[in-house]
């Protein structure tokens, strides 16, 4: 898991460098908003719709389609029995609505609201790889259900989590629960591999190991443009 945790870390950080991109535009009308003025929050939410919105989008996908490759070659990897048409890629959260709006209400400077935003648009990303593997357990005949692995330095919550060794196979009986900054990791967790000691952190399990594709990125970069030169 810690392969495939770190390269959903590097889609992240590509995201990272996208947004502060943006933060010398953002900071005047956030400025604004912290203010009372309403013209500038409707800008501040167009902003999320028209931008944010699709860099989520993106970088989600980028991370889910991590999350299914891992999947699919790992059951491969570990000869998983049964019949499997591929992982079920996961859609990225892309409503920025109540992400800006909270932002905006919870802090009160101009750079707690730029990080709040960040630090939700890094959760989304990272929750479209962690439902990848839990719609794909949901899918799987042969999986017993899902496990959480904690990231180094967890929190007391995560921590306990993960002592628990439970395995979860409805999303009745439980949901991942991430926090921000969280970087705990869903793994499945099958018959034949109840343990998950056999689920594989070499660089062969992933096979798309892009974040975005030149395409995508350059897209994102003339949406990212073109907002700030308006």
């Amino acid at each position: 898991a810690d392969i495939l945790r770190d390269r959903v870390d590097d889609v992240i950080a590509d995201m990272e460098r996208q947004f502060g991109v943006l933060v010398p535009n953002l900071e005047g009308i956030v400025a604004d908003v912290l203010k009372g003025d309403r013209a500038a929050f409707q800008q501040l939410q167009s902003v999320g719709r028209g931008v944010i919105a699709p860099m989520i989008d993106q970088y989600g996908l980028a991370s889910g389609t991590l999350a299914a490759d891992w999947y699919d070659l790992n059951r491969d990897l570990l000869k998983v029995a049964g019949p499997w048409s591929g992982a079920s890629l996961q859609d990225p959260n892309v409503d920025t609505g109540p992400l800006i709006g909270g932002s905006a209400t919870q802090f009160v400077t101009v750079e707690s609201i730029l990080a709040g935003i960040l630090s939700g648009m890094e959760l989304r990303v990272r929750q479209a790889a962690q439902g990848t593997i839990m719609d794909s357990v949901l899918r799987d005949k042969q999986a017993l259900g899902w496990g959480r692995i904690a990231s180094p330095g967890c929190c007391a919550y995560c921590a306990m989590l993960a002592a628990r060794g439970a395995v979860y196979r409805t999303r009745f009986t439980a949901t991942f629960c991430p926090h921000d900054h969280c970087q705990c990791q869903a793994i499945p967790l099958w018959k034949s591999n109840a343990t998950a000691e056999g689920l594989r952190s070499r660089e062969d399990t992933i096979a798309t190991r892009r974040g975005l594709t030149d395409k995508q990125r350059t897209n994102q970069n003339t949406q990212t443009k073109s907002w700030i030169a308006d």
